[in-house]
């Protein structure tokens, strides 16, 4: 089962993502940070990948096409959770995107 919880703090959208992450989920994915980046233009966003199990290594790819394309739009995203080889597959060298260890410290690298 896969779910999506997200919060907003301080003006950061932080999404926790529990469960099995497939093509198939990932598309809903997608699609909610598409509705909240460009209808409701949150900037700053925190993945949270801690509880989540990725089935599928080419959706590592798929992910660093969303953060890049919220990085075009002049987004930050914070990524924490991932493992150290997960963290090599997304090769996103871009200074709006970050690895962090835990969800706190997204509130000394993103800030409105």
């Amino acid at each position: 089962m896969f779910k999506i919880i997200t919060t907003v703090n301080k003006g950061i959208l932080f999404i926790t993502l529990q469960g099995t992450l497939n093509k198939n989920n990932f598309n809903k994915l997608s699609k909610e940070i598409n509705y909240l980046l460009y209808n409701q233009g949150m900037n700053y966003f925190v993945l949270n990948f801690d509880d989540l199990n990725i089935t599928n290594n080419n959706i590592l790819s798929e992910i660093q096409n969303k953060i890049i394309e919220i990085c075009l739009t002049s987004g930050k995203v914070a990524l924490c959770g991932l493992k150290k080889e997960e963290k090599k597959q997304i090769n996103c060298k871009n200074d709006n995107l970050k690895f962090i260890t835990n969800e706190l410290e997204a509130f000394n690298y993103l800030h409105i």
